[in-house]
């Protein structure tokens, strides 16, 4: 029973990334909807990488109503190769102070999609904010969400 559980948190979890990955072909989309609560940067460390073949995939939400929804509040994709300085990546994204969920995802293959085993569960690396791992079941956004303040944050997203 509980490889079961296990099989289907890993099938939700790679359902939650396609849907995430597919429903947004640009380079970086959004709005900022946040007025008046000034801006911070937010700077995302990604690692570990097994290869330097591939992009990164960022999806940042600002809601738990959009979490995981084609509403990304941004989304941006990096090359690996070229982005990749002492085993990991760094960006940076000014938004406004709040609270927001990251889900990152290495598309190690390069071919625009999270690659999933037959039954679903992931086969590319990924990792989310707030270090959360989910237990079963999709990612949740109240276990992933972290604040940024107004003097800015790092966040180190270790992708499994």
């Amino acid at each position: 029973m509980k490889r079961l559980k296990s099989l289907l948190l890993c099938c939700a979890t790679a359902v939650s990334f396609q849907v995430s990955a597919q429903t947004s072909t640009q380079a970086e989309t959004g709005t900022d909807i946040k007025d008046n609560a000034g801006t911070a940067s937010l700077k995302l460390e990604i690692t570990p990488f097994e290869t330097t073949v591939g992009r990164i995939v960022i999806s940042i939400f600002n809601s738990p109503d959009t979490f995981f929804s084609p509403d990304k509040f941004r989304y941006h994709e990096l090359n690996v190769a070229e982005s990749i300085v002492n085993g990991k990546v760094s960006t940076t994204f000014e938004l406004p102070v709040g609270e927001y969920a990251v889900a990152v995802y290495h598309d190690s293959n390069d071919n625009g999609k999270m690659d999933t085993n037959f039954i679903g569960i992931p086969e590319e690396p990924s990792g989310m904010s707030n270090g959360h791992v989910p237990k079963f079941g999709p990612p949740r956004y109240d276990a992933s969400k972290i604040q940024l303040p107004a003097e800015g944050l790092v966040e180190v997203i270790h992708l499994n």
